[in-house]
């Protein structure tokens, strides 16, 4: 692996992000732009009011999703929301995914995929806690114990976007290298978010 690839983990555009966002929500809103244009000019207020326990990464990563799910709640109600809370993360976040991974610059293999997993891990979630199950050529398995995201959504009261955040593993890891690396969390209910003790993330290697 070129170490020019490992570069620090890539933040997700703003406007990228607000242009998907735009896209989603002018089907369902009238005024789609005053929506978001008084939902980031009200953002900063939302966050000084989170407790300073929380890292200033899950703040940043985080809030802007939940801000607008809470606002979206009193305009089209809470399902309506939620749904299209999915719709909105899930392509803005595949984008970051990409970047973070290097799906331009470097090959796409079981080894890379792994390695660009841990140096995500040593950036935006340097504070999770993680154990290595087994890792080998053709299997990589972990567990983590603790997550920014269960946590800081939960403060806030929407807990139930979590598994939104934990459903990108599965969409991306299962498209970087489509029937070749395999991603799964060994059953259902294998999640912070959905009560579990830990996470579980299990890559399988098919190449070879």
């Amino acid at each position: 692996m070129d170490q020019t690839f490992m570069k620090s983990s890539a933040s997700p555009s703003l406007m990228s992000s607000l242009i998907i966002t735009y896209g989603a929500l002018r089907t369902y809103l009238r005024h789609p732009l005053w929506f978001m244009m008084s939902t980031l000019v009200t953002l900063p207020g939302f966050k000084r009011g989170i407790a300073k326990e929380f890292s200033e990464k899950w703040v940043q990563s985080a809030t802007l999703a939940a801000w607008i799910y809470i606002r979206l709640k009193t305009k089209i109600g809470s399902e309506k929301a939620f749904e299209l809370m999915r719709a909105i993360f899930l392509p803005t976040a595949l984008a970051v995914f990409g970047v973070n991974f290097r799906i331009v610059e470097s090959p796409r293999t079981f080894e890379n995929l792994i390695l660009f997993h841990e140096s995500l891990l040593q950036g935006l979630f340097s504070n999770a806690k993680e154990e290595v199950i087994e890792q080998s050529h053709s299997r990589f398995e972990y567990q983590c114990t603790s997550c920014g995201y269960v946590a800081l959504f939960k403060y806030l009261g929407v807990p139930e976007l979590s598994p939104i955040f934990c459903s990108v593993d599965n969409v991306f890891y299962n498209s970087y290298l489509p029937n070749k690396v395999t991603f799964s969390r060994g059953g259902v209910s294998k999640t912070l978010a959905e009560g579990a003790s830990h996470c579980t993330f299990i890559y399988e290697n098919h190449a070879d």
